[in-house]
């Protein structure tokens, strides 16, 4: 005997969106025990509908295009506890970030503002279907009414099995649909496409979403408004699989110097409190060995692989729980003479590394950058002063012979987030910019 259900309707509202809509409201669930599953709904009504509520999830798609730039923010929740010795323990107590989008919306005519103000007026405190229009695929085939089939390139995108997608041509000729199953060149439907669409098209994720901060709107004299819509997304899951290019010591390494616009922002914290009656002298104290070193990397990612890359980058850190390693990319110890392939130690131009530094525990490696690309990591050993030079020591061989100016030598630095909170900027579909600031942290 298979289980059936029996949905009883509380009311039904109809809703003016575009073209008459309903919102059905359930007010109880009764199992039935039956031989076969089905659904079944009685309604009359005194002329043709079209229902746009996603009776599956009971949410409201937010069909109007955003403007660049489009606003996305990922959130964690690190726990952090600092010692003397500059150890830290970091726990991140979220599964997954939280997830938001700031919508900057143009909307030319006072029609079209009053139709976003009635879907606001009953909706904004729901949940919403939100396009990911960061993650938006280009379709031109016909799609037909009763397919369960779509064939669109899924892969470096968040399309989901038994998740939500959306067919966007305009805000009114669009449809929910709700996928099965997703290969990487086709989404397998749960239920059949309603409409056909021909031509042109837009096919991206949907997530379901709630608006968490004021709807904001500048109206111009001649009519057209600026608006500003906010959603935190409420199924974002932590997503897997980040290989990275590059490793050393078992962590990521992120070869690539960071872009400048038009200044790399860098800071020196001696962590320090201060003790000050304000009648006399006072003093600074700190409770750690190392100064809180920051440093900003600016990353540009332009195609559809390079954006997805980096998201699952970014959610393999567990906000400031991980960590990785970066170079500076700046000549920081100039070679005052060349060394052999077998060589473990060099002399460098004296900066004062022997008597403001030496070998320590927060800044412990160093990264060879040839023009070519090539990129070797070693860790320090020992800083001995020899006159206007000094010695450096690594744990092993480059197995190359380098003179001056043969390739850059510098700080490579073993840090992690300096923050919870990711900002991404997108400029256009697979195309973002994100700044972020690192923390050195103890080897």
């Amino acid at each position: 005997m298979a289980a059936k259900l029996r949905i009883h309707l509380g009311a039904v509202q109809s809703l003016n969106y575009g073209v008459p809509k309903l919102r059905i409201f359930l007010g109880a669930v009764q199992v039935l025990w039956s031989d076969e599953i089905y659904w079944g709904c009685d309604f009359s009504a005194a002329s043709s509908f079209e229902v746009s509520l996603n009776v599956l999830t009971g949410t409201m798609p937010f069909l109007w295009r955003p403007q660049s730039p489009l606003t996305e923010t990922l959130e964690w929740l690190t726990n952090i506890l600092s010692s003397k010795d500059g150890s830290l323990q970091r726990i991140c107590l979220r599964q997954a970030p939280r997830q938001q989008f700031k919508f900057p919306l143009f909307i030319e005519t006072d029609q079209e503002q009053a139709a976003l103000d009635a879907t606001l007026f009953s909706w904004q405190k729901q949940t919403w279907s939100l396009p990911i229009w960061p993650e938006m695929v280009l379709h031109t085939a016909t799609i037909t009414a009763d397919d369960t089939v779509i064939s669109v390139d899924t892969t470096n995108a968040d399309f989901r099995d038994l998740g939500l997608a959306v067919i966007w041509q305009s805000r009114t000729q669009a449809e929910i649909i709700y996928i099965g199953t997703v290969a990487e060149d086709s989404l397998t439907l749960s239920s059949p496409v309603q409409n056909t669409f021909t031509g042109r098209k837009l096919i991206m994720p949907c997530r379901t979403a709630q608006m968490n901060a004021p709807v904001t709107r500048q109206i111009h004299s001649s009519g057209p408004a600026m608006i500003e819509a906010f959603f935190a997304v409420k199924d974002n899951v932590l997503l897997t699989g980040y290989t990275p290019p590059v490793t050393y010591k078992g962590l990521p390494v992120l070869t690539e110097a960071t872009a400048v616009d038009p200044t790399q922002r860098k800071s020196s914290d001696g962590d320090t409190v201060v003790t000050d009656y304000e009648t006399g002298d006072f003093q600074y104290f700190s409770d750690s060995e190392f100064n809180v070193r920051l440093q900003s990397h600016l990353f540009y990612n332009d195609t559809k692989a390079a954006t997805w890359q980096f998201r699952l980058f970014l959610h393999s850190l567990y906000g400031r729980q991980g960590t990785v390693y970066i170079p500076t990319h700046k000549n920081d110890l100039s070679l005052a003479e060349g060394f052999g392939a077998s060589d473990t130690s060099f002399n460098i131009v004296n900066i004062g590394l022997a008597d403001n530094m030496g070998v320590n525990d927060l800044r412990t490696d160093l990264a060879f950058i040839f023009p070519d690309g090539t990129q070797l990591y070693r860790e320090i050993t020992g800083i001995v002063e020899s006159g206007t030079e000094e010695i450096i020591s690594i744990d092993s061989d480059l197995d190359i012979a380098v003179e001056p100016g043969d390739c850059i030598i510098c700080f490579l630095d073993k840090v992690c987030l300096a923050a919870d909170d990711v900002e991404l900027i997108w400029t256009r579909a697979h195309e973002n910019r994100c700044e972020l600031d690192w923390q050195a942290v103890k080897a």
